[in-house]
């Protein structure tokens, strides 16, 4: 298994050092950075080329910042997952037309979901249709 390169943006200290902490326990995920301020996550991804953007929003908050959309276009391979701090949602995008939305999931699940150990996408060709599964 290959290790899946993270970046840490945004997010109140104190979820951000639970996700660290938990992040740097589980096999196969690194944390390459941690970036504070999303004008300055274009310089430091060109440089660490993670797989995973983990960007953390308020509970009642789904909106993606202004400059991830760019950040995500100019690295197709880069997959971004936005979460709430109270783990009640999250929300995955990549390059590629895909927008995925969970809830409920546990932290054990996400961690899944990093690795790539459980999510599943069934794109159907030529009918614009995608279904995602989690698998536990």
């Amino acid at each position: 298994m290959s290790t899946q390169k993270i970046v840490l943006i945004n997010g109140s200290r104190l979820f951000r050092g639970m996700l660290q902490r938990v992040i740097k326990r589980a096999e196969g995920l690194n944390i390459a950075a941690v970036i504070d301020e999303i004008s300055t996550a274009s310089d430091v991804i060109k440089e660490v080329t993670p797989d995973w953007i983990i960007f953390t929003v308020d509970p009642d908050d789904d909106s993606i910042p202004e400059g991830i959309n760019s950040i995500l276009m100019d690295n197709p391979s880069l997959r971004l997952l936005v979460m709430r701090t109270d783990a009640s949602k999250v929300r995955m995008l990549w390059n590629e037309p895909h927008d995925i939305t969970l809830e409920g999931k546990d932290l054990t699940e996400l961690l899944d979901i990093l690795r790539n150990d459980g999510i599943q996408a069934n794109i159907f060709e030529g009918k614009g249709l995608s279904e995602y599964t989690y698998n536990r």
